[in-house]
């Protein structure tokens, strides 16, 4: 696991770095271009070439890398999930006090959902740290007044955004919760066929199941109209990259002051720039499904913690009763509960604190009771 991560790190900076020696390339590229200079021409033609056969490879196994470690990581905390749910009779436990719903959903897709999300959220900070600092000094070389412009124009974005979509996290949360109450809803039925044949309750059965899919469509169609809304801003937003630098650039190539390459490079350091500080504006959608499945795994998390005799509110939710790690699990250990633990106190976009939401009630057979049409 650790040197899964030291060498995503190192891939990280080499794929940062592709990206700045093709801004330099794309640079004399057009500037030959557009002095008509065939020798040039041909000469940064062949750096490009060259740099491509060397930059593809470093960028494939980049994301290779990061799925790799996001495996990796899955699988020891699925495990480890599982060892806390077993232990004790835990899941018994749980079951009993009905605390929390759909335990199964909570192991898998909420589980894979922080490890893949939170690997991908680090990195891409990791990259735009990186990405700011190299093309900043280039944005700023060429035109200072440029740099100024789009850290203002990010700051207008991401506070834009961030109000414009303050009810997807809600809904994303209501939406885990009903997809999984209607899902259940059918595993029962299956599992309790021929219960419901001999005493031929496959009407009740259906209708409690049409109630859960009434549920989940009503939330999904909120949830879609919430994203519409917030798309009418992200997309003008992203458009306007297309315009902003080479109008502000503009004057200054009409002037003879500067080649067609610096504009050419101009845009895609403004570009970069401008997803390294958009990161809320680009991902807003994603961070608000995530935000919902990382609030219900700390809750099962707690849950399974306060149901284990063994365990204490001292010890971290990560942690088995007199368990010793090895080095290596260790590290996971700590890097999960890291993550966890900050999750669970800032868990909110758009002023919405998850913690505040209302509990989900649970009918008496142990998934959540629907409600009336």
């Amino acid at each position: 696991g650790r040197w899964l991560f030291a060498g995503m790190i190192g891939l990280t900076l080499l794929n940062s770095g592709v990206s700045v020696v093709f801004s330099y390339l794309g640079k004399d590229f057009w500037n030959a271009l557009s002095a008509k200079n065939t020798v040039d021409f041909y000469s940064v033609l062949g750096k490009y070439v060259g740099a491509l056969l060397l930059g593809a490879p470093i960028v494939t196994m980049y994301k290779f890398q990061r799925e790799r470690l996001a495996v990796h990581w899955r699988e020891w905390m699925t495990d480890r999930t599982l060892q806390l749910y077993e232990d004790n009779r835990v899941y018994y436990a749980l079951e009993r006090g009905r605390e929390v719903d759909n335990p199964d959903q909570r192991i898998t897709e909420d589980v894979k959902s922080f490890t893949s999300f939170s690997l991908q959220l680090f990195l891409t900070i990791v990259t735009s740290i990186i990405d700011l600092v190299s093309f900043s000094l280039i944005l700023y070389s060429i035109y200072p007044q440029l740099f100024i412009a789009i850290v203002a124009y990010a700051a207008f974005g991401t506070i834009t955004t961030t109000w414009l979509g303050k009810d997807l996290v809600r809904l994303n949360y209501d939406q885990l919760a009903k997809e999984a109450n209607f899902r259940y809803s059918l595993v029962r039925w299956r599992e309790n066929s021929e219960s419901i044949a001999f005493y031929r309750g496959e009407d009740l059965e259906g209708k409690a199941i049409g109630v859960r899919l009434k549920d989940v469509i009503a939330n999904t169609r909120d949830l879609i109209g919430a994203q519409r809304n917030l798309e009418f801003f992200t997309n003008g937003y992203r458009f306007m990259i297309q315009l902003l630098p080479v109008t502000v650039v503009a004057p200054k190539y009409f002037a003879g002051e500067i080649e067609l390459g610096v504009i050419s490079q101009s845009v895609g350091a403004f570009n970069h720039i401008l997803n390294d500080l958009s990161i809320i504006v680009n991902q807003f959608e994603q961070l608000s499904r995530f935000s919902a499945g990382i609030d219900r795994l700390s809750v099962f998390l707690q849950a399974m913690r306060e149901a284990d005799p063994e365990r204490d509110e001292s010890m971290p939710l990560l942690r088995l009763a007199n368990d010793i790690d090895s080095t290596e699990v260790s590290s996971l250990y700590n890097q999960s509960e890291a993550v966890v633990k900050t999750m669970m106190e800032v868990s909110e976009f758009g002023k919405i604190n998850l913690k505040q939401l209302p509990p989900t009630p649970l009918a008496e057979n142990g998934y959540n009771a629907p409600a009336s049409s």
